[in-house]
């Protein structure tokens, strides 16, 4: 028996890692194609660095799709053993479906431990020099924002009265604004000016203005270049902008959740991304349970091709489903533990359920 169990282990890593394979090579190819086109006007790029910047791509593109990673290849692992009726054989044999299945659980579940714990993490670092070998190619002097596509806003206070604060970007290096708006009123809430400027910083409570235009009440604009403006905020407004809105690995998650809470700022989109992290594992291993639903049975090939196609289809639904979840819940519509745990018990269930029964007879 622990023979059997060896060669079904065996037989499904095999299958994973093929199947990873070729993912992991079209994801490079169609990375490749899609970058040479958006550079395509600039002649001096080489193709070494076109191949870098989709290498750069790489783990985090993988690590999206690798749900249907598992769900591809538990089908592919499932209906071989089904075609070559290893299956019946094993049940002949007086081994039990759950004998095959609980072993291949516990593979895609490590599976996900080391999307999370490994390949995450790499995904987050390679980014940076994604966006810094894309600046460096295009010549973009303006810095990257590094995946922070929320704009920054800002309500402050200062001895005129109430400063908001609008930029597109922020350099996460160097905690500078770009593209700012910064509007004063006095006391009794009247727009007193609006500056607009290239960028801006906060240097001992005060804001630095660099190539600025001013437009005062009577709407009148002028350049001054730089101007200076008091605040009573800290620096720290910054950066914890840069932490709120900044992708984190499962290895810093908690103590930017920690920093953001002490300083009452919502940490909404790093609660459910932990939450996601943990379940994660536990979603590849549902993953396993479903299609062990569509290909546990033996049928004809023809009908066996049929269930392959609706094990792929149910994967891509709950593959689906787990990114309306994560983003319903990134955005409070939903609990974040409600929205990354739900539809994985409701798998575990009705998973296991039809396998029960067919298990049964």
């Amino acid at each position: 028996m622990q023979l059997l169990n060896r060669y079904f282990l065996k037989t499904y890593l095999i299958t994973i890692i093929q199947i990873s394979i070729v993912s992991m090579t079209l994801i490079f190819l169609i990375d490749l194609v899609e970058i040479s086109n958006r550079f395509d006007e600039i002649s001096e790029i080489t193709f070494y660095n076109l191949a870098k910047l989709s290498f750069y791509k790489l783990p985090s593109t993988f690590e999206e799709i690798s749900p249907m990673v598992i769900v591809i290849g538990t089908l592919s692992f499932l209906y071989k053993l089904a075609k070559n009726t290893e299956i019946i054989i094993a049940n002949a044999l007086g081994i039990s479906i759950w004998q095959i299945i609980v072993p291949i659980c516990s593979l895609a579940l490590l599976f996900g431990i080391v999307i999370v714990t490994a390949l995450n993490p790499l995904g987050i670092e390679l980014k940076k020099y994604f966006f810094q070998l894309e600046q460096e190619m295009t010549g973009d002097l303006l810095p990257i924002n590094y995946g922070l596509n929320q704009e920054f806003w800002s309500s402050q206070e200062n001895l005129i009265g109430e400063l908001i604060i609008n930029a597109e970007q922020i350099d996460t290096k160097q905690s500078i604004l770009i593209d700012v708006t910064v509007t004063q009123f006095d006391k009794n809430k009247n727009i007193i000016a609006r500056y607009d400027s290239k960028s801006a910083f906060l240097d001992n409570r005060k804001w630095q203005l660099n190539d600025t235009w001013i437009t005062d009440q009577n709407n009148i604009s002028q350049y001054v270049g730089k101007v200076e403006l008091h605040t009573n905020s800290e620096e720290i407004i910054i950066e914890e902008t840069i932490l709120k809105n900044s992708e984190q690995s499962i290895w810093t998650i908690n103590s930017t959740i920690e920093k953001l809470n002490t300083n009452n700022i919502r940490s909404s989109k790093h609660i459910t991304d932990l939450n996601f992290f943990i379940t994660l594992p536990l979603l590849m291993s549902g993953l396993v349970l479903v299609s062990a639903c569509f290909m546990v049975k033996q049928f004809r090939i023809q009908h066996s091709l049929i269930m392959l196609l609706l094990g792929i289809i149910a994967g891509l639904l709950i593959f689906v489903v787990n990114s309306i979840s994560y983003t319903l819940s990134e955005s409070e519509i939903f609990n974040p533990i409600l929205g990354a745990w739900w539809h994985i018990i409701l798998i575990y269930l009705i998973a296991t359920k039809i396998l029960l029964t067919r298990e049964d007879g």
